[in-house]
């Protein structure tokens, strides 16, 4: 196993947790094998709830990282989620891509210094993979690959042990997950209807928005927090005579997964 930071080979160190530890000889660095993405839902215990979507790193917005952490601060906010698309994979995309923009390897290195930062702030993320995030594993699959030979995206950043992957999460009842798979301006309330549960997703990047639904037994509400992507960089520029432009924005579950809110940036 090579260092993420300097390449270099790195040995084994014990164990901890029932999972293997290495160092690198040369800088110094550690890390624990992490698991992969899991099909299995992780319940959240408590907290009041920060979720981020569609940053597509190293796409994202300039001041995205400011942003969040005053919305973090704001509302005192412990449990962060990332539900879908943090980095974007534009390189190896299966759509058309720009030829004159970065290598998969200058993306990848690019992504992985602009992530430092967003760990310094926030150490531990629930992360969800999403559609972008998937790329590296669907090229794998689209060539015969099995997933199980594939690195994690702790190993191929540098991210720590406490950013968990998962296909959703639950907390208080309700569901994160990315949202891929459906389209239109009410994807977030119709995902809800669907769960029969309050839902809140990201991916479609130019909706945003908080819808509730009742029954005669209950109460739930749809939340689409938008995105906070970069939207003139190269990667991005699909969308460039789209009339609906990309909503800059973060949402916030407070009070027991009963107050949605939605924060948006008044920056383009």
């Amino acid at each position: 196993m090579n260092c993420t930071r300097c390449q270099t080979n790195m040995h084994k160190n014990g164990t901890r947790d029932g999972k293997q530890r290495w160092k690198c000889g040369s800088c110094g660095y550690e890390k624990q094998e992490s698991k992969r993405v899991s099909n299995s839902p992780i319940i959240i215990d408590s907290g009041n709830v920060l979720v981020l979507s569609d940053l597509h790193l190293p796409f994202e917005h300039r001041n995205a990282l400011s942003f969040v952490c005053k919305v973090r601060d704001k509302y005192k906010c412990d449990v962060i989620i990332g539900i879908g698309d943090f980095f974007d994979f534009h390189a190896i995309n299966f759509h058309e891509h720009n030829p004159d923009g970065y290598s998969s390897g200058q993306e990848l290195d690019e992504a992985t210094i602009k992530v430092q930062k967003w760990i310094k702030e926030f150490p531990s993320i629930y992360q969800i993979e999403g559609n972008h995030g998937a790329l590296p594993f669907r090229r794998a699959k689209s060539h015969g690959l099995s997933r199980r030979l594939m690195r994690s995206y702790n190993e191929v950043f540098g991210l720590p042990d406490e950013w968990i992957w998962s296909d959703w999460y639950e907390k208080d009842g309700v569901r994160y997950e990315h949202g891929d798979g459906r389209r239109g301006k009410y994807a977030y309330v119709n995902w809800a209807a669907d769960n029969m549960q309050s839902t809140v997703t990201g991916h479609s990047h130019s909706t945003a928005g908080i819808s509730y639904r009742a029954s005669n037994k209950q109460l739930y509400f749809g939340m689409g927090v938008g995105c906070l992507i970069d939207r003139h960089s190269y990667a991005m520029e699909y969308g460039k005579k789209n009339a609906r432009k990309p909503i800059l924005s973060c949402g916030v579950v407070l009070d027991n997964g009963r107050l949605p809110i939605l924060e948006t940036m008044y920056i383009f």
